[in-house]
């Protein structure tokens, strides 16, 4: 029987950073915590959230680099989670951070998203 990694994870630190600050991002590998998360939700303005999309496929192996685990902070909205998560599944992806769920319908249908696109990009692993 082998390690079952999603029941043995403790992650006693999560940093969770704006992902449309270039300068945040660089430093991120630097801070030692077990995970960093790269917000697309409450820190970045409104005006600038599908923006800060793009960065995401290079932001991700930046802040990878010092061995945290690379989590995306999802917007909750239906207008905005799908591209959301679209934008984020890249190689040295961990997880998707799914805040201010209300419903397990939400879980279910992040589920569904993220169970799609992993059928579509297999090389891609989505946990």
């Amino acid at each position: 029987m082998g390690f079952d990694y999603a029941q043995n994870l403790i992650r006693r630190s999560r940093l969770i950073m704006p992902a449309n600050e270039k300068r945040y991002v660089e430093k991120a590998c630097m801070r030692n915590a077990d995970a960093v998360a790269l917000d697309l939700e409450d820190s970045v303005p409104v005006s600038e959230k599908v923006a800060t999309r793009v960065v995401l496929k290079e932001a991700i192996p930046i802040v990878g680099r010092g061995g945290s685990d690379v989590l995306v902070r999802v917007n909750h909205t239906d207008e905005l989670l799908k591209g959301d998560v679209e934008a984020s599944v890249w190689p040295g992806l961990d997880g998707i951070f799914f805040p201010k769920v209300e419903t397990g319908d939400q879980v279910r249908d992040l589920e569904r998203l993220l169970t799609d696109l992993e059928k579509k990009e297999a090389s891609l692993p989505v946990m």
